[in-house]
């Protein structure tokens, strides 16, 4: 057996690895599972699945939320850093 033709982008690394590990694949994360490197019966045993969310929709990142303690420190860092 020959080792398949793999033309792979770094964005499917991650998406892989949770897949390997049995975790589903967030919807906001680019790339895919590099499928083609697996067996068949495989695949049919470990579906690729995809995370949702409580009410059973695709995950969304969404844009970082802080308390305004942790948004405090973040522009203090900054300013000791010479950011601000």
């Amino acid at each position: 057996e020959g080792v398949p033709n793999l033309e792979a982008r770094i964005t499917e690394l991650c998406p892989t690895i949770l897949y390997l590990m049995g975790l589903p694949i967030p919807s906001y994360m680019d790339g895919q599972v590099l499928t083609a490197m697996l067996k068949p019966e495989f695949l049919e045993q470990h579906p690729v699945r995809a995370a949702a969310d409580a009410e059973g929709g695709a995950v969304d990142a969404g844009p970082a939320r802080y308390t305004a303690h942790e948004s405090n420190e973040v522009e203090q860092r900054l300013q000791d850093l010479g950011y601000l």
